[in-house]
């Protein structure tokens, strides 16, 4: 899940949704200080995935890479191709029902409803924010800042995350590829700063994966920051890394960020 924040952004009515409505257009030359903050939630998606294709395994004999594979393919084409109407519901049961047809197995509504519902149950048993991110959150709206999450994934069940994490008071917009019509790594940063009308010098981009995150933002010509919690980061590298949300908030409350 991916934030911005930035100091102009068009009206958001938290009464009605978490989607933008526009106003009046941004001033030309305005200035704006923006940072794009990760709180990701893919290691929760991915472990979700991983127990249903394990179950489908279980069932069908059917080795899990394999069906892993197929899994990832049939997520890229229905994510970037689901209607912004879709319900998350209807699309999870779309990408099952592709699952269960490329290896011509039952495609029974009960063992559909089986999965949904296992599927469903273990991804929001399993939802955390990472540590810091509220107090992060927080002490950017302090500040003045607005924040723009962007996330792969159906913009209800975005929504319906947003919610249960608690996090829905600081969130000013939620764009996810559902609602856009394109993944991350096919045009998703342009669309999302066209719409917000925020120029990529204006903010700061901070993601935890190299290859859907760090590449298609730099290529934008977005300053990034690199978040790897699993080996030693260091500011010196393009992009600068950083282990924590916590060394964020350290660092731009001292402008260490800023200078690397």
């Amino acid at each position: 899940m991916y934030c911005l924040f930035t100091n102009n952004l068009p009206t958001f009515d938290s009464k009605r949704d978490l989607r933008w409505k526009p106003s009046s257009p941004r001033r030309n030359g305005s200035a704006s200080t923006s940072t794009t903050l990760s709180t990701t939630f893919g290691v929760v998606q991915e472990s979700t995935q991983t127990k249903i294709v394990q179950f489908i395994s279980q069932q069908y004999e059917i080795p899990v890479p394999t069906l892993k594979e197929v899994y990832s393919r049939i997520l890229r084409e229905k994510t970037s191709n689901a209607s912004p109407m879709a319900r998350h519901h209807t699309i999870t049961d779309e990408r099952f029902t592709s699952l269960l047809a490329s290896f011509s197995l039952p495609q029974d509504e009960p063992f559909r409803n089986e999965l949904l519902e296992s599927y469903e149950a273990t991804l929001m048993a399993s939802l955390t924010l990472k540590e810091g991110a509220m107090e992060l959150l927080s002490a950017l709206k302090k500040n003045g800042k607005k924040i723009v999450i962007i996330t792969e994934g159906p913009q209800d069940a975005q929504e319906r995350t947003v919610k249960a994490l608690g996090i829905g008071r600081y969130i000013d917009f939620l764009a996810t590829t559902n609602h856009f019509g394109v993944s991350k790594v096919d045009g998703l940063f342009p669309r999302v700063l066209k719409h917000l009308d925020i120029s990529p010098s204006e903010m700061v981009y901070i993601g935890d994966s190299a290859k859907r995150d760090m590449m298609p933002a730099m290529a934008e010509g977005i300053c990034s920051i690199h978040l790897v919690e699993t080996k030693e980061a260091s500011l010196g590298l393009s992009p600068p890394q950083i282990n924590s949300l916590k060394d964020l908030q350290i660092g731009l409350s001292t402008k260490t960020l800023s200078q690397a």
